[in-house]
């Protein structure tokens, strides 16, 4: 017969392999998470991306009368062409104004404290001297944080040169959202058997769906906002 100090100990065993287990599989999420999050992260901008395309898709389809897939291919055209129209006139400059940067950017580093940039700029704006003086003074007196902030700023440059094929990767996935988006939603529904859980679903992943579609709008707005303050801040 068996004693009760051996059910105790029988019953320590497997709550404690439960806990172990536990932790374990905790610690192999954790893992995946930290091997794979380039991965997630790039199929949480994928799916982002898709949300904000959704709408002209939806209005292109409906007004059109085009498939799911040429209204998306359609969308991407457009993508493609205002792209390509911004990079044609804007490019060139950019890409000027970058190499004269990355060419003057050790003259600049070195010498804050010593030339005298501010009375070149100050004598191209018409500011006064005391303004250039105070200016010069400060650039001076900060130098090794403005160097900082240079080493920092090219260093995330380099850092999204590097990612770039994860960038280019998310408007590719998030085609495949677009066109399936619907079926996975359906796909999770067809494995519930009672309809009360496939209404509750339904509701669940349709309010989800709302607050992702509202929180992308909103996005745009600020950016819209955003955009138009630094504007008005750099020609004033």
């Amino acid at each position: 017969p068996r004693t009760g100090k051996g059910v105790a100990v029988r019953f320590f065993d497997a709550r404690a392999a439960r806990v172990l287990a536990t932790i374990l599989l905790f610690g192999l999420v954790l893992l995946f998470v930290w091997l794979a999050w380039r991965t997630l992260v790039t199929f949480l901008f994928a799916i982002l991306f898709a949300y904000l395309l959704e709408p002209v898709v939806s209005r292109l389809q409906n007004r059109l009368r085009l498939g799911r897939g040429r209204a998306v291919a359609l969308v991407y055209v457009i993508l493609a062409v205002g792209l390509g129209a911004f990079f044609f006139y804007v490019g060139p400059s950019i890409l000027q104004q970058a190499t004269r940067l990355s060419d003057n950017l050790p003259q600049l580093t070195q010498g804050i404290s010593s030339s005298p940039i501010a009375q070149q700029v100050g004598s191209q704006r018409g500011w006064s001297y005391q303004t250039q003086q105070r200016i010069q003074a400060f650039l001076a007196s900060h130098q090794a944080e403005v160097s900082h902030w240079l080493q920092s700023l090219l260093n995330e440059v380099g850092r999204l040169a590097g990612n770039i094929v994860w960038v280019l990767l998310v408007p590719i996935l998030a085609i495949f959202f677009l066109l399936s988006g619907g079926r996975f939603a359906q796909a999770i529904l067809d494995q519930l058997a009672r309809r009360r859980q496939r209404s509750f679903v339904s509701g669940l992943l349709q309010d989800v769906h709302d607050v992702l579609a509202s929180y992308i709008r909103i996005q745009i707005l600020l950016a819209a906002l955003t955009l138009l303050v630094y504007l008005v801040g750099f020609v004033l």
